[in-house]
C-alpha cells in the first residue's frame, strides 16, 4: 500500500486525496477480500468483487480510487495485463 501512496503523491495529488484513495483500497482488502473463504489479497481481486464493493460502499470517490489503483497496478506491472484490463473495463 505504501508504493500506491507514493505513486499517488508523485501524480501531484494532495495528501488528503492520497490518504482517501489508499484507505478506500485498504478498506476493500480488509473487509471484502480477507473476510472471504478462502481469503485472498488485492492482486487476486476480481471485477465482480470490486463491482459488489462499489455498490455497497457509501464513498463517492471509491470508483476513482479503484481506477487509480488499477492504473497503478498496470503501470508498475504488479498485475497481469488481462486481469487489469478486465477490471479497467468494469470501471469505465
Amino acid at each position: 500500500m505504501q508504493a500506491f501512496r507514493k505513486h499517488l503523491a508523485q501524480t501531484g495529488l494532495s495528501l488528503k486525496m492520497v490518504e482517501q484513495h489508499a484507505s478506500t483500497i485498504q478498506h476493500f482488502g480488509s473487509n471484502m477480500l480477507l473476510n472471504q473463504a478462502p481469503s485472498h489479497g488485492l492482486l487476486d481481486m476480481t471485477s465482480d468483487e470490486v463491482e459488489a464493493y462499489l455498490q455497497t460502499t457509501g464513498v463517492k470517490t471509491a470508483k476513482t480510487s479503484f481506477k487509480r489503483f488499477v492504473r497503478f497496478l498496470m503501470e508498475t506491472g504488479r498485475m497481469e495485463y488481462g486481469q487489469t484490463e478486465e477490471l479497467w473495463q468494469m470501471l469505465k
